[in-house]
């Protein structure tokens, strides 16, 4: 038998939200569970599927969840991979406290007040400060600002 985690990681991350939305009404516990580290509303967001996204979160997956490998949240996996509208949507759809960019590597409304592109809203929480290229998070120049708190 098929586990019923891998089937839903499966259809969010293709987009399929028929089928994400039958094994959720089975087992809605299934939208905060990990797989490979890191929880189906990850995969939803690396692959771009705004549709699944918003389905796991009516099934209360964590918007703040970590993943295991890089201890990012899933509106981070879908800025790395560029999917822009998808994390407007998601930052402003849902609330995501400010704070909360900085985990997230994402606060494009913050003035450019550093030389590499910064983002100023990473202080706010003293936690990291993001270089930006092309509009999308460039994890390699990560700063820690551990003193602005």
């Amino acid at each position: 038998m098929t586990d019923p985690l891998t089937v839903l990681v499966d259809a969010v991350s293709r987009g399929d939200v028929e089928a994400a939305s039958a094994i959720l009404a089975a087992d809605p516990a299934l939208a905060r569970q990990e797989q490979g580290g890191a929880t189906p509303l990850h995969y939803a967001a690396v692959h771009g599927q705004t549709s699944a996204v918003d389905l796991l979160i009516d099934h209360g997956a964590d918007l703040e969840a970590l993943d295991q490998e890089y201890g990012a949240a899933p509106i981070g996996w879908a800025n790395e991979k560029g999917y822009m509208d998808l994390v407007r949507h998601m930052r402003l759809g849902f609330h995501i406290r400010p704070t909360n960019d900085a985990v997230i590597g994402f606060n494009a409304d913050q003035a450019d007040v550093f030389d590499a592109g910064c983002l100023f809203g990473a202080g706010w929480g003293g936690v990291v400060s993001a270089g930006v290229q092309h509009d999308r998070l460039n994890v390699g120049d990560l700063h820690e600002f551990s003193s602005w708190n």
